[in-house]
């Protein structure tokens, strides 16, 4: 049987919904999925209902193992959290895919350039099963980073013994929501040094545009920050899961990079940690900003251009769950918290933002399960301040 670590199994009743599992942590290699798969299959997404959030992949060639489907009918429609979303837009008809999958029926499906889990009825008639989705697994693109028809290239090297499995990469940053917004479905243009770097090849230079880059923009119409850059997940272990003051105060203080209340990083920068490489990485929202990784901290900048000196203003930030935001170089704001994200939980007064360039950071710790922040600037009325545009850049184009 495949390890929990990979699959979450255990004493798992197959009742028509998909179980909760967790996200695969741990580097996991390529090897180690194939060994632990009975199965592994290879085609094409034949149907795509996304009003019903369905899809049926025609299996057309067993790579191995002997497959013991025709058809993998697959059921999006009770994943976990933000992960129904996100998947969507990459179910397109004529897309490859390949499954591996064990006895049980625990899988893995790659799709797109990442896998995503499945757990099917293993009782059940194979021309009768359908198969649930719970998420994507956003830490396994350092697994195996590229296309489909390049990870089919590679299985076929290393079941036939021409080939070794590429090791996993620690470089690669984890998969966000906006990651895979922005990664491109199958049948739209591609240009591999513009992906998003949680889809680039272990040290792929990203080229950005310098207009998107220095790009200066509105708020929401309710004064939501919608434009960040953040940085990859620093792994935190057990501490994140303590919101005390006690357990996490060591963490939001730590000076993780050389003078961290000074950074003004700009997209791609790179920061080691630990001897990790961590991204810098835009990402863009309409409200929430989201965050992946469990037991980890993220750190989100901005930046706040004031058409004019402005003082008596108030930030009003949510987060999932402790919070830090540190303006122009200086802390204004601490909380610790296991909570969920909802607007306007925290009330900064009497901040002030001087004319021009205001660098702004957050820093959120995460426990357990999904994470994000929301931040905006209101004035005395609490209406949004006027005036105000934000960039990701340290010098936008004004």
């Amino acid at each position: 049987m495949m390890r929990a670590a990979l699959f979450a199994v255990g004493a798992l009743a197959f009742s028509g919904a998909a179980p909760a599992a967790a996200y695969v942590e741990a580097m996991y290699p390529l090897q180690q999925v194939i060994n632990e798969s009975e199965v592994i299959a290879e085609g094409v997404l034949e149907k795509v209902d996304k009003e019903n959030m369905t899809a049926v992949m025609r299996v057309d060639k067993s790579l191995k193992g002997k497959c013991h489907y025709t058809h993998i009918r697959m059921n999006f429609g009770g994943g976990q959290a933000w992960h129904p979303q996100a998947i969507r837009k990459h179910l397109v008809v004529g897309a490859p895919a390949i499954i591996f999958y064990n006895a049980g029926r625990q899988s893995q499906c790659y799709l797109n350039r990442f896998f995503f889990q499945l757990y099917g009825d293993a009782n059940a008639p194979p021309d009768k099963a359908w198969w649930n989705y719970t998420h994507i697994e956003i830490r396994m693109n350092r697994t195996f980073n590229g296309t489909v028809a390049e990870l089919s290239e590679s299985l076929g090297k290393i079941l036939s013994g021409r080939g070794k499995a590429p090791a996993p990469s620690a470089k690669i940053p984890p998969m966000s929501p906006e990651a895979l917004k922005a990664l491109p479905a199958h049948g739209e243009p591609v240009d591999e040094a513009t992906l998003p770097a949680a889809f680039l090849k272990a040290g792929a230079p990203r080229k950005v545009d310098p207009k998107t880059m220095n790009a200066v923009f509105a708020p929401h119409e309710q004064g939501f920050i919608r434009h960040w850059l953040v940085l990859s997940p620093i792994p935190l272990g057990q501490p994140a899961f303590d919101h005390s003051e006690n357990s996490q105060k060591p963490l939001l203080d730590k000076e993780w990079f050389p003078q961290p209340l000074e950074a003004k990083p700009r997209e791609t920068e790179k920061v080691t940690i630990d001897g990790t490489e961590l991204f810098w990485e835009s990402m863009e929202t309409e409200q929430i900003l989201s965050f992946t990784g469990e037991a980890s901290l993220h750190i989100a900048v901005v930046y706040v251009v004031a058409e004019s000196d402005a003082s008596d203003l108030t930030i009003l930030a949510g987060s999932d769950d402790s919070l830090r935001l540190i303006l122009n170089g200086k802390e204004i704001h601490r909380a610790y918290a296991g909570r969920g994200v909802t607007p306007d939980q925290d009330r900064v007064p009497n901040v002030s933002l001087k004319k021009g360039v205001n660098a702004l950071q957050a820093w959120v710790i995460n426990g357990g399960g999904p994470s994000g922040l929301c931040l905006r600037f209101v004035d005395k009325a609490g209406q949004p301040v006027k005036g105000l545009r934000v960039s990701r850049s340290p010098t936008p184009d004004l």
